[in-house]
């Protein structure tokens, strides 16, 4: 998956492409840091209710779909 979301990330992005480029790496770091949150607080809270930090990760990226795609409609 990660092919396909880079390369549509960074369509149309023109003279910006390297500095989008850089921040999609860099968002590797969130596979790294996400779970160890989560896990933290399923030893607070439960793990049942831990798994607010996956409803609020995957909201973000349905914004972010929705966002992109209708920049990348405008370019």
């Amino acid at each position: 998956m990660w092919p396909s979301i880079f390369s549509l990330s960074i369509k149309g992005l023109g003279k910006y492409t390297s500095q989008g480029s850089a921040f999609l790496v860099m968002m590797i770091l969130g596979g790294g840091i996400i779970p160890p949150i989560q896990g933290k607080l399923a030893d607070i809270i439960g793990i049942h209710e831990s798994y607010i930090v996956c409803v609020l990760c995957f909201a973000y990226l349905a914004f972010f779909a929705q966002r992109v795609g209708g920049i990348l409609k405008n370019a």
